[in-house]
């Protein structure tokens, strides 16, 4: 039932393509997997839906992640299945450009309009009760914050950990220097190499774009890596941390 009473249909500005049911502790929990979700600008962003098997409307938690939503629901340090065994909707979402999401991936700067349309959207659907929070860690801290500084309806809290309020000091800066080493590593580890989870045609996309820069960069502990894809991250990043959004208008660009 919506919240005037009425009944809710399903909502048609999303696509479906698999559900399940598991059960966690005796809570049976439904699975939807690659939900596609509108952006503004008319991207459709890919996310897995899991929620208790009920008829009632419970609050939804949403993650939003570079890093594939196809791991643990919860990330590296918050158990997902426990969240929904408790009464929540969780939402795991790939952010823009990044795995099963369309669009181009430019490090944080569309999760302010992404993040706020996708709690829009969340709130919205006939499961949720119409309160939503947003959490993540490190990237998806940072992308839970810049979202919730576009104030969308319907979000009620926000728990970001291991992020900043920023990143002109203390991480992608440091006394005004541009942290190149750590986010190369960042990059070529965690987003293009085996922290991403690349295999098969992804992993070989990768190694197909970085075949025609020669030019090599120093990976830790990796020997030396091609510097093409990586190169074509680091200047959305460098543009992102020399002007903070969240913290100069509360509001991204």
């Amino acid at each position: 039932m919506s919240k005037n009473g009425s009944r809710k249909e399903d909502s048609e500005d999303s696509i479906v393509n698999s559900r399940i049911l598991l059960e966690y502790w005796r809570v049976r929990i439904v699975v939807e997997h690659d939900v596609k979700i509108p952006v503004r600008d008319g991207v459709l962003l890919s996310a897995d839906l899991y929620r208790p098997d009920t008829a009632g409307e419970v609050p939804v938690l949403i993650r939003r992640t570079p890093y594939g939503k196809a791991g643990s629901p919860g990330g590296a340090s918050v158990d997902g299945l426990r969240l929904v065994r408790s009464g929540y909707a969780l939402l795991v979402q790939d952010v823009r450009g990044r795995f099963v999401s369309g669009g181009t991936f430019e490090p944080y700067w569309n999760e302010a309009r992404d993040g706020a349309d996708t709690v829009a959207w969340a709130v919205r659907q006939p499961w949720c009760d119409g309160s939503a929070g947003l959490f993540g860690r490190s990237y998806e801290g940072m992308a839970a914050l810049l979202a919730a500084a576009e104030r969308p309806p319907g979000l009620r809290a926000v728990a970001p950990h291991v992020a900043g309020s920023g990143f002109d000091e203390g991480w992608t800066r440091q006394g005004g220097a541009l942290q190149l080493g750590f986010l190369l590593y960042w990059v070529l580890y965690d987003l293009l190499l085996d922290g991403a989870g690349l295999s098969g045609p992804e992993l070989a996309e990768v190694a197909k774009r970085g075949q025609p820069d020669r030019r090599a960069v120093p990976g830790p502990g990796r020997g030396r890596r091609s510097a093409g894809p990586a190169r074509a991250l680091l200047p959305g990043m460098a543009r992102a941390s020399h002007r903070t959004p969240l913290l100069e208008t509360g509001r991204a660009p």
